[in-house]
């Protein structure tokens, strides 16, 4: 539900309360898919507030989350270590 509310205030352009959502939902998140999707979404939120580097930080974050949820999906095929880039 935060999430959603989160991407609402996101994409209507309140971007401080659109990243407090987005942190309340990623603390109650513990599968890497959702995370993934909070952590873009932070990412964008603090991209647009001008704090490059906690925008940076959180689409660092959602790119791990990617691989964690590909691991997850995909076990056989993925390799713990291999470099995706």
């Amino acid at each position: 539900m935060k999430q959603d509310l989160g991407k609402c205030l996101l994409l209507s352009g309140n971007y401080p309360e659109a990243a407090k959502e987005l942190e309340d939902a990623l603390s109650l998140q513990d599968q890497p898919l959702p995370r993934y999707y909070i952590q873009f979404s932070l990412g964008d939120a603090w991209y647009f507030l001008g704090d490059l580097v906690k925008a940076k930080y959180h689409l660092e974050q959602a790119l791990s989350e990617a691989r964690s949820a590909l691991r997850l999906a995909y076990p056989h095929t993925m390799r713990r270590g291999s470099d995706m880039s």
